[in-house]
């Protein structure tokens, strides 16, 4: 049952996601022109409306768009990729990862090294500690010894598409994995890589059809987030006012005419929180009163950045809680001010379903989070691997950038996903599409 679940939420997830070309930490990308003939919905001065999905895709602010993808995609069969791979039993696999300390990635290693040991076939790991140019040592090194394949669990991206280069022309195919997406043209296999926004869309679906009342006073909301330059961070925000707009819009009688529609009001929405620091009075379902970020993701982090913010709003009645891991110390500074989760204020996350977040939500402390699954960054790269050299899997059309599937965990099917000896979320089977598959998936209908 949940794996026919999955597999439907997958292909709604892909259609509800646009590409995020070229997004960058702190990329410094400016908000677009509010007088541009295309930010007002015309096209290029042919009088012609853009649609809400037009709109959004020409928007060149692309931090609140983390994982939105188009919903058709160009061939990508004529990029160099190093493809077909020779068909042999003797895989080498060079691994370079950004990061072995916390459990997301050691789960993910961990699913990879058990998906290679059951395929037979060899990783040669090394780990980067989020060094750039440790991980462009890594990209030379493995070039050097030949291996069949690389996977880049990228530091950054775009600095490393040089050495993505020179190993293609090698003969080296290269699979990327995070940590933002990249451009069509980039000479790789595919990015596997969780789709941000879609992550805050399914929590706000719910939280929405939870806790909207039609004709209520607005509920007040606050963001305890990492970092305001990151994509993750406003992409999550964005995607959960999106998913709580037209969830609460459409229990009102007066629903969007698409998804869209309430994406592109919820990312004005978000840009004016970021850029003024909240947005009241609006008429909308909730007063978004602030934000706080914590510069990281741990815990220290959310309780930095949610101090201030309850400090100054009482009252309020939602906390989004960006990440699992920064969830206890939201949840200490909440306690700091006499507060209880989940029966003075309703605390949601927006990713990553750990073990611990799960035993809050049976234990009524957190309201909500999704999923954010390693075994999908891991074994499913392996996997891909395996198929690749050793079943003629022809993998030449991959989109740049295939998005994880995201699920919203909570009260309600929050048993379905825990495992006391998993770590995170159980994943179900999940197949990475190829274009043409993409394509048809999401044809006109």
């Amino acid at each position: 049952m949940k794996r026919e679940k999955l597999k439907y939420l997958a292909l709604v997830m892909i259609v509800l996601l646009v590409g995020a070309f070229m997004i960058g930490c702190g990329n410094g990308e400016e908000a677009d022109d509010p007088g541009s003939g295309e930010e007002n919905g015309e096209a290029g001065g042919e009088g012609e409306e853009l649609s809400a999905f037009e709109q959004l895709m020409a928007k060149e602010d692309r931090l609140p768009l983390s994982g939105i993808q188009p919903l058709q995609m160009e061939d990508r069969t004529d990029i160099d990729k190093a493809l077909p791979v020779e068909q042999k039993d003797d895989v080498v696999i060079g691994w370079t990862g950004a990061f072995l300390g916390s459990t997301f990635f050691e789960e993910m290693m961990d699913s990879a090294e058990a998906a290679a040991e059951e395929h037979d076939l060899t990783i040669n790991y090394q780990n980067a500690n989020f060094n750039l140019q440790e991980q462009l040592t890594h990209m030379d090194t493995f070039i050097t010894q030949g291996v069949d394949i690389i996977v880049l669990n990228a530091v950054e991206l775009d600095s490393t598409v040089a050495d993505i280069n020179r190993a293609v022309q090698a003969g080296i195919p290269v699979i990327v994995t995070g940590p933002r997406p990249a451009a069509d043209d980039y000479p790789i296999v595919t990015n596997i890589i969780s789709g941000s926004f879609n992550s805050g869309y399914e929590v706000g679906l719910y939280a929405a059809e939870q806790l909207h009342e039609t004709g209520a006073d607005p509920l007040q909301m606050g963001f305890a987030l990492s970092m305001m330059d990151s994509a993750d961070a406003q992409s999550r925000s964005t995607g959960f006012i999106a998913g709580y707009l037209f969830k609460a819009a459409e229990m009102d009688g007066e629903p969007y005419e698409t998804q869209w529609d309430a994406t592109l009001e919820a990312y004005e929405t978000w840009l004016t929180i970021r850029d003024s620091g909240q947005l009241v009075d609006s008429g909308m379902p909730i007063d978004f009163v602030g934000y706080g970020t914590g510069e990281s993701t741990d815990a220290a982090a959310g309780q930095t950045a949610s101090s201030d913010l309850l400090t100054a709003n009482p009252e309020m009645d939602i906390l989004m809680v960006e990440t699992d891991t920064m969830l206890p110390g939201a949840l200490a500074e909440l306690r700091s001010q006499g507060k209880e989760a989940g029966e003075d204020i309703k605390v949601v996350c927006a990713a990553d379903g750990t073990r611990e977040a799960l035993e809050y939500i049976q234990d009524g402390v957190l309201f909500a989070t999704a999923t954010n699954i390693p075994t999908y960054n891991g074994e499913s790269i392996v996997n891909l691997i395996h198929k690749m050299f050793r079943e003629g899997f022809d993998a030449n059309n991959l989109p740049a950038n295939s998005y994880t599937p995201t699920m919203a965990i909570h009260e309600g099917n929050v048993d379905e996903y825990y495992d006391a000896d998993s770590p995170f979320a159980l994943a179900d089977d999940w197949d990475i599409m190829t274009i043409e598959e993409y394509n048809e998936a999401n044809a006109p209908e």
